[in-house]
């Protein structure tokens, strides 16, 4: 957040615009804090965890194509940090990012995909949990 907003108040760089997307878990929520309360914040929504999935890191080297689409474990921030030229030149509030990125985040979802509980289930050779059974002497 430090280097984007050391970037935003060069003025001689001219219209800057960053779409920001983050975790909203773990060293996320304090990278959403300082997103969120910069003061060259334009645009900020949240996606539920269960209202999305990502494409895997690992995409490439998955065996099934069913693996491509991985469901979120947790909510998503996406934050816009522009310069007034950038806002001038891009303009975009909570509203249009909610009804263009966000949507389009919610709507990339595969139908039929699997929710977290059936992905983790599927044990880790799938890329889900490990399975515990139960304590020895039970």
């Amino acid at each position: 957040v430090v280097h984007i907003e050391r970037l935003l108040r060069d003025v001689t760089r001219g219209p800057l615009s960053f779409l920001v997307v983050v975790p909203a878990w773990g060293h996320g929520v304090r990278t959403c804090r300082d997103l969120e309360g910069s003061k060259f914040r334009r645009a900020a929504g949240r996606v539920a965890a269960s209202d999305h999935s990502f494409c895997d890191g690992a995409q490439h080297v998955k065996a099934h194509s069913g693996d491509r689409h991985r469901p979120s474990s947790w909510d998503t921030a996406v934050v816009l940090l522009q310069n007034d030229a950038g806002a001038d030149h891009w303009p975009l509030d909570d509203a249009g990012l909610a009804n263009g990125f966000l949507a389009a985040m919610r709507n990339a979802r595969p139908k039929g995909s699997p929710s977290l509980q059936e992905w983790e289930n599927r044990g880790p050779s799938r890329g889900g949990k490990r399975h515990r059974g139960p304590p020895s002497g039970k």
